[in-house]
């Protein structure tokens, strides 16, 4: 027994016919008549008188037949409920993007995705790797970009490896350190430097360029927000961080210039959804977006 031979019994009732249930089902006769049959020799007795013209439903049949309905009725109303959700959640993807200093590199992929998809509405949070992971757990995002080894260990999460994050230094033009060729830890610490986040891979690098008397945390500014950062660096001596992808664009190698100073390891990056949870077609084409920008600043 199963909803589709309960969909012919009820039909063969509301038609009080075998033949015009069929049609109104779009299948054939010979369907209808097996479906009821195998219903009737599974509960043991029959649902149907047949008739010269038709049948009638039994006494015994007619409990059985109204329950059958409800449970018809259940079903489609699951089916129509389910398809409203998923079109709710086809018009709507929410991204949330670990640590907030990378939002800025999201802004190509973003764009291709909004241009190519003007029915599709983003929601886009900026927030720590703790709490994207907490969000994206509990179902409140839909995909979560952020360091690859924190959301690879979660078992819940099925992973896209992204393009490695490589960073690089940088200052205004004619800023006391441009044009050296190397440059060590006391180079830097005659300047302010701004970091745009405690959780990228070179901050322990830079926390042992600044260390001494006076504790590292007080001796760097923390700035996510980039153009905030790019205005304060290109009217002072401060140091920032930046993508070596984005340093590569015309844009900024008009107002500065890159220095030449080792900020360690590269910073794998990864997009996290929700494993056993189906792939929405708006996720699949913020994939394509990301892999045509990916988050290095430069597209592929």
């Amino acid at each position: 027994m199963n909803i589709g031979k309960l969909r012919h019994i009820v039909a063969v009732d509301r038609c009080g016919s075998i033949s015009r249930a069929a049609k109104l089902m779009n299948v054939t006769q010979s369907a209808v008549t097996k479906s009821v049959a195998d219903v009737e020799r599974e509960i043991g007795y029959p649902l149907f008188d047949r008739l010269a013209r038709g049948v009638a439903t039994t006494l015994a049949g007619r409990t059985f037949v109204d329950r059958a309905r409800r449970i018809v009725a259940d079903m489609d109303q699951l089916i129509d409920d389910s398809r409203a959700q998923r079109h709710a959640r086809e018009i709507l993807l929410r991204v949330v993007i670990c640590p907030a200093s990378l939002e800025g590199l999201l802004n190509r992929a973003l764009r291709s995705f909004i241009i190519a998809n003007p029915t599709c509405r983003v929601h886009l949070l900026a927030t720590t790797i703790e709490r994207g992971i907490r969000l994206l757990s509990q179902g409140d995002v839909d995909i979560c970009l952020g360091a690859r080894d924190r959301l690879e260990a979660v078992d819940q999460f099925r992973c896209q490896p992204l393009p490695d994050l490589v960073a690089t230094l940088f200052a205004r033009k004619g800023h006391p350190l441009e044009g050296r060729e190397t440059l060590d830890g006391d180079d830097l610490t005659a300047y302010p430097i701004a970091i745009p986040d405690l959780q990228g891979p070179y901050i322990e690098r830079m926390m042992n360029t600044v260390a001494g008397q006076v504790s590292p945390m007080r001796r760097l500014h923390i700035l996510e927000n980039f153009p905030m950062l790019a205005d304060i660096v290109s009217s002072t001596d401060t140091l920032g961080i930046v993508s070596v992808g984005y340093a590569r664009a015309d844009v900024f190698r008009r107002r500065f210039c890159t220095l030449p100073f080792d900020l360690g390891s590269s910073m794998p990056l990864a997009a996290a959804t929700r494993a056993g949870w189906p792939e929405t077609r708006q996720i699949a084409l913020f994939h394509a977006a990301l892999r045509k920008y990916p988050l290095t600043g430069t597209a592929a």
